[in-house]
Order: structure tokens, then sequence, then C-alpha cells
């Protein structure tokens, strides 16, 4: 089975876009138009990455993507923006430059089937 992207953004095009491009792709894809429909989209399926936008109603991406790195510090996070914002190396949090390459999408979804940052190693 593929593995899970939470995608999380609230323009609907950009969802819509972000969607019809992963139907090519070896990923399965949930969406969110909210932090807070992201919230509750965690508690249901296992992701084994979050890209969140950086401009989201009522809380930024980057805040958001901390929140899930305590929760899950194994998870691929990165933040989706087109702002100048570039979350620090510390947090762990990967930046992907709107708009992007197919090819860095690319790349970024080789590394979710790896190994390398799995959610089970976050549960055990």
């Amino acid at each position: 089975m593929f593995p899970l992207v939470l995608f999380v953004d609230d323009d609907p095009l950009i969802i819509r876009s972000f969607t019809r491009l992963c139907r090519k792709k070896p990923v399965r894809v949930v969406t969110a138009t909210s932090a807070e429909q992201a919230r509750a989209l965690l508690e249901v399926h296992r992701p084994r990455a979050v890209i969140s936008d950086y401009q989201l109603p009522g809380i930024d991406g980057f805040s958001f993507l901390c929140e899930v790195r305590r929760r899950h510090p194994a998870m691929l996070l990165v933040l989706h923006t087109g702002s100048t914002f570039v979350p620090p190396a510390s947090s762990g949090i990967e930046r992907l430059d709107k708009p992007f390459a197919e090819e860095t999408l690319d790349a970024l979804f080789e590394r979710l089937g790896d190994g390398r940052r799995l959610w089970q190693l976050s549960d055990s």
C-alpha cells in the first residue's frame, strides 16, 4: 500500500491541484482545509507526512506543524509556503516553496517509501 500524506491548505484550488498531481504518484492523499480539520484527521488516519500551507485560518502552518511534531516526532513535516519564512533547522520541519517543481515533490515522495520516517516509529 502506498504511503499516506495529509495535505493542509485553506485554498480549494491548491488542494485540487495537489490532489490531481498526486494521482500519478505512489502516494495516497487525504486533505484538510484547516488545522482543526487536520487534527481530527490525524486522530483517524496514520499519514507518513503532513504538508501544510503557512497561512491557515486561526493558526500559522509552522505552529501547527510544531504541534504535530510534539505528538509524532518521526513524521515527515513540510511547510508549503510562498512567504519568506524559513523554518529553523532545529524544528525538523522542511520547506516546500510555492510554486514547486514536480521533481521536488517526486523527491519528497521517494523519501516516504524508503522507511526513513515512518509513523510506526513515533507509536513505539
